[in-house]
């Protein structure tokens, strides 16, 4: 293995690329495994960076995330439509039990006050006169 000092370029003797792994040390920015062309510059082929590897990876969470939080959203959609149905179903049947029940005590009423008026009156009784 030949000496490489950090500030050298390091370029392969031969035409073909080579592993990184082949050289001590990795200077330029270059990382392990890293494929080199003739000139020590990075093959367009070569294996992503770093960084490049954690934004992939970034973003790939944050879709999946996101693809989670719409699903739930989704969900808590449905569980509302399904709530205000309720609500309204409900609503609908009370509003119908109170029209029902006021007609019927309407007619009670009704009967009553027909009850009272063709009822016989008493005859009154007579006054005592007031003791002196």
């Amino acid at each position: 293995m030949p000496n490489v000092l950090l500030d050298w370029v390091i370029r392969p003797a031969a035409p073909s690329p080579l592993l990184l792994t082949d050289f001590p040390l990795a200077p330029c920015g270059l990382f392990v495994g890293d494929l080199l062309t003739f000139e020590g510059m990075p093959m367009s082929g070569s294996t992503e960076q770093p960084k490049d590897a954690a934004r992939r990876k970034a973003q790939n969470y944050f879709t999946q995330t996101e693809r989670r939080d719409e699903l739930v959203r989704q969900e808590l959609e449905k569980e509302r439509v399904a709530g205000d149905a309720k609500i309204a179903k409900l609503r609908a049947l009370r509003l119908a039990k109170e029209a029902v029940d006021k007609v019927e005590s309407d007619r009670v009423a009704a009967e009553k006050a027909e009850a009272k008026a063709n009822a016989p009156k008493k005859p009154l009784k007579p006054r005592r006169p007031p003791k002196t």
